[in-house]
């Protein structure tokens, strides 16, 4: 037991555990798969001086096969889904097997149609079954109910509701966000922070559109002239309609343009400058997302921001260690040296500014007015207790990554093949380790007058004592 001291251990012990069951299942047909190719030769092959062509033909075949199978999967999965798919080609096996078994044992043919009976009764059965949705490695509860379920191209995804009327937004049995109040405060903040920030009418674009709920804060905020919405799958979007409650039905919101496609590319194919670019990744650790935190994507987002305007990110803040942590905020600030980290409970938000960091209170305190009944919604009753949530501003974040000499790029992907690993660490985990580098800085406002300014102050000192306990308790 002494090698499972330290969380990262954890991980060790628990990926040789999933590798002795997987192999139980796996090695069997791997097996087998490599005894067809020599089989086929000689099945096929009487000759001896025929063999090479024989081989020849036969590896031609497989070839093909090796081509069709996956496209095969490309096309069915979206029309039938995952476990129909499966049943289909399970009985393509059967019926070309038992094909050749008769062709070459003709005497066997009543014991093929019992094994092919067999085989049948077992799919039919298989098929029958009803789908169990697996949310973060466990069954779901009897008292959730699956509202949205389809397994697409790009993900599996699937909207729950619980016992508590909440709703829970699901991408391949991982929960990505729900409408819990600790999720909502963080959601209707990436709508809202920005537009507070930046100093004219803004031009958003929001990359990932999720459940909606940042987008609808930005349909009723009266500083935003239009938002340009990517999403690449087809199946979130198609979610939507069940989230018309919890969203106002954003898709039909006036100000919103939808774009169908991978939100990095659209940046690479795009000359198009925004005022305010809102990005909202799911964790590094998922397969594919690494490069939305890579310098190099920051590059671009930047190269895409009208002056002065203002780049925020949700940040994350557990499944990770602070050393990693503090990899992904190098990464960022490489890019946007001028940057303000927030923290509301459960989650971290970097702000870039492409301009100068500037908090003008008397714009902020006017915008806030504006979208009070928002901030209201999650308990943010002032401009001061909304600048009490500053944790780092640029002197802090700039004393976090100092002695970090890792960044996490497109050559390397660190994040995304490092994260893995660490998913026992908790919010907690970070919070205590980059607490000490938290400090406030009063010369980035503006506009305020020394009142507001010391009651600012205040909150965030008081705020600051009991973070790192409020992060210890449960979500």
């Amino acid at each position: 037991m002494f090698l499972l001291k330290t969380k990262q251990s954890w991980f060790i012990a628990s990926m040789f555990g999933k590798l002795c069951i997987t192999s139980i299942i796996i090695i069997p047909p791997c097996y087998i798969s490599g005894l067809l190719f020599p089989i086929a030769i000689r099945l096929f092959n009487n000759d001896v001086l025929k063999i090479g062509s024989t081989t020849s033909r036969i590896y031609f075949i497989n070839t093909l096969g090796s081509v069709i199978g996956p496209l095969s999967g490309i096309v069915l999965i979206p029309l039938i889904g995952i476990k129909l798919s499966m049943m289909f080609i399970a009985t393509l096996f059967i019926i070309i097997g038992s094909l050749f078994f008769i062709i070459f044992t003709e005497k066997y043919f009543s014991k093929v149609i019992i094994y092919i009976s067999i085989n049948v009764v077992l799919i039919i059965i298989c098929i029958l079954q009803p789908i169990k949705p697996i949310i973060n490695f466990s069954s779901i509860s009897p008292l959730t109910t699956v509202v949205f379920y389809k397994e697409g191209f790009y993900q599996t995804i699937m909207l729950l509701k619980n016992k508590l009327g909440q709703t829970i937004f699901s991408i391949d049995g991982n929960i990505e966000a729900d409408n819990h109040p600790v999720q909502l405060k963080h959601f209707i903040l990436k709508g809202h922070l920005p537009q507070l920030l930046y100093p004219e009418q803004a031009d958003v674009l929001v990359i990932g559109l999720g459940m909606g709920i940042t987008l609808h804060a930005l349909e009723n905020n009266p500083y935003v002239n239009s938002v340009d919405v990517v999403e690449l799958s087809p199946d979130v979007i198609k979610a939507q309609k069940y989230l018309k409650e919890i969203n106002g039905d954003v898709l039909n919101c006036r100000k919103l343009t939808l774009i169908n496609d991978d939100g990095r590319n659209y940046l690479s194919a795009t000359k198009k400058k925004y005022s305010v670019i809102n990005i909202d990744p799911i964790h590094p650790r998922i397969s594919g997302v690494g490069i939305l935190y890579t310098r190099e994507f920051y590059k671009l987002v930047k190269n895409h921001l009208l002056k002065n305007g203002v780049f925020i990110q949700w940040m994350p803040s557990y499944q990770m260690s602070s050393d990693l942590f503090k990899i992904a905020v190098n990464s960022f600030y490489q890019t946007f040296n001028n940057s303000v980290m927030w923290y509301v409970r459960g989650h971290l938000l970097m702000i870039g500014f492409n301009g100068d960091v500037v908090l003008d209170y008397k714009l902020m305190k006017e915008k806030f007015e504006a979208n009070r009944k928002d901030f209201e919604s999650i308990k943010i009753n002032s401009v001061n207790e909304l600048l009490s949530f500053t944790a780092m501003y640029p002197e802090g974040i700039k004393s976090l990554v100092n002695d970090v000499t890792e960044i996490n790029s497109d050559d390397n992907l660190y994040l995304e093949y490092h994260t893995p690993g660490e998913y026992l660490f908790q919010v907690s985990d970070i919070i205590q380790n980059i607490q000490p580098y938290w400090n406030f800085s009063e010369k980035y406002f503006k506009n305020i007058d020394p009142q507001n300014l010391y009651v600012i102050k205040k909150l965030w000192d008081a705020r600051e004592k009991y973070v790192v306990e409020e992060s210890l308790k449960p979500f």
